[in-house]
């Protein structure tokens, strides 16, 4: 994030390769002696959520929540926007709750809770799967400011 009020150039030297690209940040105030390097730039968009890392999915969706409801409201939102309900993807060793939403955005109810309890650990919330009902449905909890509360994902 540029946190200067000074007008900065971005430019970049060529073709973008994944760690190997080279932008240039320029001071238009400061003129040619303030070109300089930088590496690792990581670009957000203002309006959507931030999913590098489940800590970041959660600070940029609750970002603005003033309550621990309002959080977990958004929180479920994300989860339900971000994926949908179809079959679990299948990778021999399972998948990460990142990897869920930056790869697959979808799965059944106990691999989309599972994930959604991930964001809530993240958060520094308690989960729990609250039972499997017939025909094999999975809910969750999370708990938050002393209490359990029900928040099932699949409920479109």
């Amino acid at each position: 994030m540029v946190t200067s009020r000074r007008a900065l150039l971005i430019r970049s030297g060529g073709l973008l390769l994944g760690s190997r690209s080279l932008l240039t940040l320029e001071n238009a105030s400061a003129g040619a002696a303030a070109l300089r390097r930088v590496e690792r730039i990581k670009v957000l968009p203002d309006r959507a959520a931030d999913t590098s890392s489940l800590k970041a999915i959660v600070e940029s969706v609750t970002r603005g929540a003033r309550t621990n409801d309002e959080k977990a409201i958004a929180l479920y939102n994300f989860g339900q926007l971000a994926c949908y309900h179809l079959h679990y993807p299948n990778e021999p060793e399972g998948i990460e709750a990142l990897k869920l939403f930056n790869v697959y955005g979808w799965s059944l109810c106990g691999g989309l809770h599972t994930a959604l309890g991930a964001l809530w650990r993240a958060a520094g919330w308690e989960w729990r799967f609250v039972g499997w009902s017939n025909p094999g449905h999975t809910t969750v909890e999370v708990k938050y400011d002393g209490e359990w509360h029900y928040l099932d994902i699949f409920l479109k």
